[in-house]
């Protein structure tokens, strides 16, 4: 008989066999490279110093720049690993864990740019 969760023509994947770290892993990476590039060419222009609303609206880039990321991790994971079907609670992890290793690689950069460059916490001041 066939159900929803598992056709006919394929063996039912047991999703706690496959590990869901290689994508996850994959894809925050190349996000948190992605992400520091950004930074670096935000840096670069001087363009947070410009404005208040220039400042907004390249943090709400930031944000949507990690979409792209998760959703790639989901499906790549669901395709390659599970054989086209995945969990609710196993896309939740697998982009959970994507966006954690994104986030810990751009903040830390720029801690450690901002520990660097001491100078630049003035500027940030004055455009608040």
């Amino acid at each position: 008989m066939e159900d929803l969760k598992t056709p006919a023509n394929m063996p039912p994947i047991d999703e706690s066999t496959i590990s869901m770290w290689p994508d996850s892993l994959r894809y925050g990476l190349i996000g948190g490279l992605v992400l520091i590039i950004y930074s670096l060419c935000i840096i670069s222009f001087d363009l947070l110093t410009s404005s208040l609303i220039m400042a907004s609206l390249l943090g709400l880039l930031t944000f949507v720049l990690y979409i792209p990321f998760v959703f790639i991790s989901i499906i790549n994971h669901r395709k390659n690993s599970l054989g086209g079907y995945i969990s609710f609670g196993r896309a939740f992890l697998v982009g959970l864990i994507t966006v954690s290793i994104m986030v810990v690689l751009h903040n830390g950069f720029s801690l450690i740019y901002n520990v660097m460059n001491q100078d630049t916490w003035g500027t940030f001041r004055i455009s608040c």
